[in-house]
């Protein structure tokens, strides 16, 4: 599991505790997202336009 944040991270291979807490912050900020998405705050559509927007 540590492998798997840490390459979330773009580790390199290095688990290390900066990159455990950076995958792990990925993970949540998808965890959100998908909350969001399923409490219809926001549309799947509306965050491509925000991709599309900032260059994504």
């Amino acid at each position: 599991m540590a492998e798997f944040l840490a390459s979330l991270a773009f580790s390199k291979g290095k688990a290390r505790y900066f990159f455990l807490l950076k995958g792990l912050e990925k993970v949540v900020n998808f965890m959100e997202v998908q909350q969001l998405i399923e409490q219809k705050v926001i549309t799947e559509e509306q965050i491509k336009e925000l991709f599309a927007k900032i260059g994504l």
